[in-house]
């Protein structure tokens, strides 16, 4: 039914539609007139420009300098993109023989001949000057965007025409035009992510160190260089990729009744598939209780270990981890001791991704009403890498990045990620209707709020453990667990295993001195280990400063006094221990 003048306003403000929402629909009306009426003049007027130039530049000369700028670019860029992007270079960038930028030279020999209102475009595009800005606040209808070396801020028309698509801190090379108190892109740009923005920003301060220039003249000289450092990270396609091994074992199954029924006691296993032809089933780690204050139902994850196959009579385990396959083997053990199953091949398979990608196998549960996006909230959650190395920051976590004052590199990585989980949730769902919460996080590391983040400031989210997976014991290696001293807590550590299989090898069948001092000698070295909590594998011992420490200052400490006979077998022991691990 149609609302009449007179009418209440429909949007409740008590007041006659004509006094209200008509007033304002008008208004919106009246500029999307204007903005189309104001593209259509830019392209008429680029189109005067093209004709310009290729009438004054000989084809020869035209494809040299096409030439010049794919070299500059390292030809790098596609042919779909670089056609626009040359000529755009070329109209605003380049100098010719002349001395004059191709606006400039345009506006020279044609300025006479242009309508007012064109002339009084050319002189704006002349006036311009290149930027490299990024998003940093979107309201509905404009996007800020900032000014990267003088934090001048735009507002800048979020129209589809000028802004094809949004993510959060997207940036650009680019000249901003202004027009009816906004600004609209001049000219052809390539839209990227925050890491693009900080390539591109460092390729300019290198630019002005080397060359002695401020940065504006510098964005001028050198725009194919700094367009390509946007668009490209050539450290990162330099690197070598990662190989990964895939683990696969394989079993003969003798009593399938008995195999069942031992997976489904553990804990670990989670079945996927359970029919009479075919089981499967996953090993996983603990489970995690993922909640935010934008949804009302937690999620819960947990990392999957290995994937287990029974078909026909034969089990097959896969993992990518080797830690995780020797777990299965030692759970596995007494089911082949008591031919349940018999071992029949172990194989690998080797794949390679690039350098800083990063595989996770997660296994996700939400409730029904609870958006399917959320699952990709919990499971890319950045607390599950908050403290591990990243091989881009020398092996710094970003906790670490912060202490050591490295803010920019930390915020900028956070940007990064909210910009690709953006991207990726828009890809897979169409739209996002509520972010990703990347502000808990900022709160911890006490740095800025993203202003991208649905519900700001108010915005909440915690991953807590909820089920922990105990660690994989074979029953036959409990009693030497329990002579080194190892707890529940501490017989997962990354040397648990080694140290009880060396004490096995070296006191099978042995006398009860011999026994005596590999259980004295590797009691005190499991005390001294749990003494360094941030080790994670013996490749960070791998030398004689590690172990000289371990024998001379470490292991004294742990007593008043000591025999000569004590120091004698501990030393001996590491040694030979040493030895064993290598």
């Amino acid at each position: 039914m149609a609302i009449k003048r007179n009418d209440p306003c429909p949007c409740g403000s008590g007041k006659k539609y004509k006094k209200c929402c008509l007033q304002k629909e008008s208004i919106i009306q009246l500029h999307e007139v204007k903005e189309e009426k104001f593209f259509q003049a830019k392209q008429a007027l680029v189109l005067q420009v093209r004709d310009f130039i290729t009438k004054q530049v000989p084809p020869t000369s035209y494809y040299q300098l096409q030439s010049e700028f794919k070299k500059r670019t390292n030809y790098k860029i596609e042919e779909r993109l670089v056609k626009g992007l040359f000529q755009y270079w070329l109209y605003f960038f380049h100098r010719f023989e002349n001395g004059l930028r191709g606006i400039e030279w345009f506006i020279r020999e044609t300025g006479g001949r242009l309508s007012e209102d064109e002339r009084k475009m050319a002189d704006t595009w002349n006036t311009l000057t290149p930027r490299i800005v990024q998003c940093v606040e979107k309201q509905d209808e404009t996007l800020t965007f900032e000014d990267v070396f003088t934090s001048e801020t735009f507002k800048v028309a979020n129209s589809k025409e000028n802004v094809p698509y949004f993510a959060p801190w997207f940036g650009t090379i680019t000249m901003l035009e202004p027009f009816e108190d906004l600004h609209y892109f001049n000219g052809v740009r390539s839209l990227e992510g925050p890491d693009g923005v900080a390539r591109a920003m460092a390729k300019v301060q290198a630019l002005v160190e080397e060359k002695k220039q401020d940065h504006q003249q510098i964005l001028l000289d050198y725009y194919p260089e700094i367009l390509t450092a946007l668009m490209f990270d050539e450290q990162r396609e330099n690197q070598p990729d990662q190989e990964i091994v895939e683990y696969i074992l394989h079993y003969q199954v003798e009593d399938e009744l008995k195999l069942t029924s031992f997976l489904q006691e553990q804990q670990s296993f989670e079945i996927d598939v359970w029919e009479d032809e075919k089981k499967q089933g996953s090993l996983a780690g603990s489970w995690y209780q993922y909640t935010d204050s934008e949804f009302s139902q937690p999620v819960f994850l947990a990392e999957v270990y290995g994937k287990l196959f029974i078909e026909k009579n034969r089990l097959k385990y896969n993992s990518l981890a080797l830690e995780h396959v020797n777990e299965f083997k030692a759970m596995i053990q007494d089911l082949l001791d008591r031919g349940v199953l018999t071992f029949l091949e172990e194989e690998t398979s080797r794949f390679t991704i690039p350098f800083q990608a990063e595989i996770r196998d997660v296994m996700v549960t939400l409730d029904n009403d609870t958006p399917k996006y959320v699952a990709l909230y919990a499971q890319n959650d950045i607390r599950f890498v908050f403290d591990r190395p990243l091989r881009q920051f020398d092996g710094l976590s970003i906790m670490e990045l912060v202490k050591a004052g490295r803010f920019d590199d930390a915020d900028n990585l956070l940007k990064q990620i909210e910009y690709n989980m953006y991207l990726q949730v828009k890809k897979q769902f169409d739209k996002v209707e509520i972010t990703a919460d990347y502000n808990s996080m900022r709160k911890k590391l006490g740095l800025p709020l993203s202003p991208f983040v649905t519900g700001g400031e108010a915005r909440t989210s915690t991953l807590e453990v909820v089920k922990a997976n105990q660690p994989v014991v074979n029953e036959k290696d409990i009693e030497y667990l329990e002579q080194l001293g190892f707890t529940p807590d501490t017989v997962n550590n990354f040397y648990s295993d080694d140290i009880v299989q060396f004490y096995k090898e070296k006191t099978d069948g042995k006398s009860e001195g011999t026994i005596r001092k590999y259980r004295s000698s590797l009691f005190d070295l499991r005390i001294i280990l749990e003494s360094y909590p941030t080790l994670t594998s013996w490749a960070e011992c791998n030398n004689e400063e590690f172990w000289t420490k371990v024998i001379e200052k470490d292991f004294p400490a742990l007593y008043e006094t000591l025999s000569k006979t004590a120091i004698k077998d501990f030393t001996s022991t590491i040694k030979a221990f040493a030895k064993w691990l290598k």
